[in-house]
């Protein structure tokens, strides 16, 4: 079942080039709040690009439409860029303009994976352009997640780790590893068809590099205006079942790098059991033929008995004198009415499916600063309707980071709900948010702004543009 990936702005999945502003929590701008978590990027320069890539069949861009914002164009893989015009009027409430509003949306794309850019193209009075948060739609099969948390990473070396940090209490089971010296990693082997990376960003973050499997490595950037945790770091998907390895190296020397867990896409089950493969059908054969054997045993042994009393039948009676009846006579015979004593008890099954979900919290304080992340990717393709590869949350909680030096004010990018720990969690997503006509959305993110009308995604329709 088709399910959607949502990341934040601030993900280091998304890359900006140019002189963008990182605008979490910006006190300049009253309409902050309108923003999903108080954060946006913003820049008011042509030419300035997003990029990002996933793996899927739709996507969907949102941001705000303002009285200051002018043209801005797309790009999907190598098609030609459209145009589309990012302004709009102020409302009859006084709000500037409106926001989290869909600023591009395509559908139907193959399934693989697929690379947008956004690049500003304002005019002299209307230079601005801004992005908010990405969706997309996945297409692939998913049955369960599984989550892992920072203590089943192997880390090398290991004094290079911390495990402890003033903001330990934000992260998924209150644990982090976290580490600033230059060549430090951290790996981890799972089973499963996708994996998401989860962490925290702040100023003091930097650059680091995932290695998965024997792909070349991805290079991001976990520097961030203001504190977040529990973003989405990295993730990939279309990997195929079978057993991966996920390597996480620090490479900037004196900037921090931390790991808060990973959640494991699994794949549905297949129809072929385990148990009946391998040398564990030696025992099971074994058993089935000591079964026959037994069975036929018992039945040679019941037509034995019943042909020895059939010719011992005749010898039980005198037909001449007078027949024998050492137990008296029979009991008469009893008779009932047709069918009696049948009953039948008509049972029913009751299916229980249970959903599940993560949801995200944020708030915190920061100021403008210019985001230098990157990304590439490449991975084995995923089969469905087409091929797919690596890209950048899902029935393992597709949930989906380490604090560290001075103190801010705290943004939560990404909140996980119930239960969690090294086990199945479809029961996590009976809360799950659903827009009505969308696929299910299992994360990594959800709005936990004061404003109320932040929940509805997409907040109108008609200003939705079709790339």
């Amino acid at each position: 079942m088709p399910y959607n990936v949502t990341i934040d702005d601030i993900s280091p999945l998304i890359t900006y080039k140019g002189q963008w502003a990182d605008a979490f929590n910006s006190t300049v701008d009253i309409f902050t709040g309108r923003y999903l978590g108080r954060t946006f990027h913003t820049t008011q320069v042509n030419g300035d690009q997003a990029f990002f890539q996933f793996n899927g069949t739709a996507v969907y861009v949102f941001g705000a439409k303002r009285g200051n914002h002018g043209n801005y164009t797309v790009q999907i893989d190598d098609e030609i860029p459209r145009q589309y015009d990012g302004f709009a009027p102020t409302q009859p409430d006084g709000t500037d303009g409106i926001y989290q509003a869909p600023i591009c949306v395509r559908t139907n794309l193959a399934n693989g994976l697929h690379r947008v850019t956004l690049t500003n193209n304002g005019q002299l009075n209307q230079p601005y352009f801004d992005i908010d948060f990405v969706t997309w739609t996945s297409n692939d099969e998913v049955y369960a997640n599984k989550t892992y948390d920072d203590g089943q990473f192997n880390y090398a070396p290991p004094d290079a780790w911390g495990n402890t940090s003033v903001y330990v209490e934000d992260y998924y089971g209150r644990t982090e590893h976290l580490t600033n010296r230059g060549g430090a990693s951290a790996s981890i082997e799972f089973n499963g068809t996708g994996v998401y990376l989860y962490g925290g960003t702040l100023e003091n973050h930097g650059a680091f590099t995932i290695e998965l499997d024997d792909h070349p490595p991805v290079v991001l950037n976990g520097s961030t205006n203001g504190y977040h945790y529990q973003v989405p770091l990295y993730y990939a998907d279309g990997l195929g079942p079978g057993s991966h390895k996920l390597t996480v190296t620090n490479t900037d020397n004196g900037k921090y790098l931390d790991i808060d867990y990973i959640t494991v896409v699994q794949p549905p089950p297949t129809s072929t059991s385990p148990a009946l493969s391998g040398r564990n059908n030696v025992p099971m054969i074994a058993g089935i033929v000591c079964g026959v054997i037994a069975m036929l045993a018992l039945s040679a042994s019941a037509i034995w008995y019943l042909l020895l009393r059939k010719k011992k039948r005749p010898e039980s009676i005198d037909l001449i004198g007078e027949e024998i009846k050492p137990y008296g006579e029979a009991p008469p015979a009893r008779h009932g009415s047709s069918g009696a004593g049948i009953l039948r008890n008509n049972k029913q099954i009751l299916r229980h499916d249970h959903p599940w979900t993560n949801n995200v919290t944020r708030d915190g304080t920061s100021t403008y600063s210019e985001s230098t992340s990157t990304y590439t990717d490449d991975v084995a393709p995923m089969q469905s309707h087409g091929s797919s590869s690596i890209a950048s949350i899902p029935q393992a909680q597709i949930h989906v980071s380490t604090q560290l030096l001075s103190p801010k004010r705290r943004a939560t990018v990404i909140r996980t709900t119930g239960t969690r720990g090294e086990r199945l969690d479809q029961e996590l997503r009976a809360t799950r948010m659903q827009v009505p006509g969308r696929a299910q959305d299992w994360g990594p993110l959800s709005d936990t702004s004061d404003n109320e009308a932040t929940e509805m995604l997409p907040p109108d329709y008609h200003q939705v543009n079709f790339c």
